[in-house]
This record gives C-alpha cells, structure tokens and sequence, in this order.
C-alpha cells in the first residue's frame, strides 16, 4: 500500500512525508513482517524556519517489524538517513507474554541498540535546542561530564571519544539487561532518576565507536 503527502502535526510543528509504503507478510514458521519505507522528511516548526538546512527531499526512514508468532518474540529495526547530515539506527528486541501475547501491558524489554553516525549533526544539535541545554552542549559542560562519567564508568569511555571527535564514525550504545525488563517499569526512568540508574548501568550497557 502507498500514501502520498502525509502531514502529522505536534505541538512543536508540523511533519510532512511525502511518500510512504507499507508491505505486511507472513513468513515461514508463523514470522508475521511489517515493512515501512518513507522518503521525503521534511519538518517546519510553527512560523520559523529551522535553523540547520537538511535534505528533506532525499531523506528516508525504514522500519522492518518482526512477529515470532511462535516464539512470541518482537524485533524491530528503524533507520533514518538525512543526507550529508545525520544517519540514525534503532534496534529493539521484546518478548510477549505467553499468556496474554496481545496485552502490550505484559511485553518486556530483552535488548535495544542505538547507533549515530552525523559529525554535521554534533555540529549544529545546539541549534536545535533550547537555550539552557544548547549552552550545556556548546560551552563543554557536556564533554566534561561525559568524560568524568567515563572514568567511574568505563562503558561511556567510547561515548566520550566520540563526542570528542566523531570524524567520520559510528557510535553504537548497547542495553542489555541481565533479565527482561517489564515496559511497565521502563516507564519509571523518566519519573525517576535512581530507576534509570538501576537500569542503564556499566553492567547492562556497552558502547562502542566504528
């Protein structure tokens, strides 16, 4: 199925696609795929411009979903390129309760990755942010932290050798908790700074720099 000009608004601005398909199938051993292709991005805040030019036109998303109806397992991988400008990676793995497989309420996380590869991107994200966090980035608050994160944990080590000069590669953030975590309880991290801790630690998450 293909959808031509869409738009989604928020209350930040406005989002415009303008193409996107869609490909549901069934897969041998009960694999149920959902495949998503978008081309043309293309994002306008209210009565402003953005202050980074991007290329909308040419930019892509790419969602492949995967149903182990079977196993009731989930896997998702979502790609995002803009051109000349940022490439961004998003892989996650959910398991489904045998029970009640349909209730999402009982779906825990088993593993993410997140992978950033956009020197431009490190470049101009100050722009893009409120004043307060964009001074945090542009004076070197940021860096500074990172690096004494790094040497209480050394998983971030690689995290702050990138922030300090990306050149070119890829950054790549792993979780991987000892034992799945309840989506139920990942929402606790925003609410509370001693959940996330307990989560994202050096002994769920490993990054490295490609």
């Amino acid at each position: 199925m293909a959808v031509h000009g869409v738009n989604a608004f928020s209350s930040g601005g406005r989002v415009l696609i303008d193409d996107i398909t869609f490909e549901n199938k069934l897969e041998n051993h009960g694999v149920l795929e959902n495949l998503l292709h978008a081309k043309g991005l293309h994002y306008r805040k209210s009565e402003e411009n953005l202050p980074v030019h991007l290329d909308g036109k040419n930019s892509t998303l790419e969602q492949a979903t995967y149903l182990d109806t079977n196993k009731n397992k989930i896997k998702s991988n979502i790609s995002i390129e803009i051109p000349d400008y940022a490439s961004f990676h998003f892989y996650i793995e959910l398991l489904k309760s045998e029970k009640e497989p349909y209730n999402t309420d009982n779906q825990s996380l088993k593993s993410m990755r997140f992978s950033l590869k956009g020197d431009r991107f490190l470049q101009t994200l100050p722009k893009l942010l409120p004043t307060g966090l964009a001074s945090y980035l542009s004076d070197g608050r940021f860096y500074l932290a990172l690096q004494e994160l790094a040497q209480s944990e050394p998983a971030y080590a690689p995290a702050a050798d990138y922030v300090h000069a990306p050149n070119n590669r890829t950054l790549s953030i792993d979780f991987v908790p000892s034992r799945p975590i309840p989506l139920s309880a990942v929402s606790l991290i925003s609410k509370s700074p001693l959940a996330g801790m307990m989560f994202f630690n050096q002994h769920s998450i490993s990054t490295s720099v490609q």
